[in-house]
């Protein structure tokens, strides 16, 4: 059989550029620099998109001064990595194409996340050139309703639902007559 030892032997590694190593401590012990909120959000924004009032909070969360955000959002904004309407744009495509939801509530959600509304109702009439209001409405409708609309209570939920995605009462309305066995 095989000798019996260590698998691994300790081999010190070279630290991140983001760590800083004390010449007077345990070479096993890292310390981490002051983080610079460039650098913090632009992380950040290369997982997903985030708005300009998203970057703000996260990063007063995070500690740093008013003068320390404002210089980084400046900076994100002049390399262009951070634009609101670049992110209304992408939250109302998805939310219409994923999630299924009608033009109100993008609206709502898209201001909710720090967009002035010109920059929202822009994005959300390019997401809803692609597709019809109708069409989304009856993919949410398919989701939730197997079947037939069995009676007045169940139209009722169905109705409340389908206002709360964002779309048209009127709408919402005509769509679940259309599926009504009552």
């Amino acid at each position: 059989m095989g000798s019996v030892g260590t698998p691994w032997a300790f081999r010190p590694r070279a630290c991140p550029p983001s760590w800083e190593t004390d010449k007077h401590s345990d070479p096993g012990v890292r310390t981490q620099l002051p983080p610079d909120p460039y650098t913090v959000a632009l992380r950040w924004l290369a997982s997903r998109e985030l708005s300009v009032a998203q970057v703000r909070q996260r990063l007063r969360q995070r500690g740093f001064g008013t003068d320390q955000i404002e210089a980084a959002v400046d900076r994100l904004q002049e390399a262009r990595a951070l634009d609101d309407r670049r992110t209304a744009g992408a939250y109302a495509r998805t939310a219409v194409s994923l999630r299924l939801r009608g033009r109100a509530r993008v609206l709502r959600d898209i201001e909710a996340l720090g967009i002035d509304r010109e920059d929202a109702r822009a994005a959300i009439g390019e997401a809803f050139s692609e597709v019809d209001e109708a069409t989304v409405l009856e993919r949410a409708l398919a989701r939730r309703l197997h079947g037939p609309v069995q009676d007045l209570a169940h139209f009722r939920r169905l109705h409340q639902y389908l206002v709360r995605q964002g779309f048209p009462p009127g709408l919402a309305v005509a769509a679940l007559r259309a599926r009504s066995a009552f």
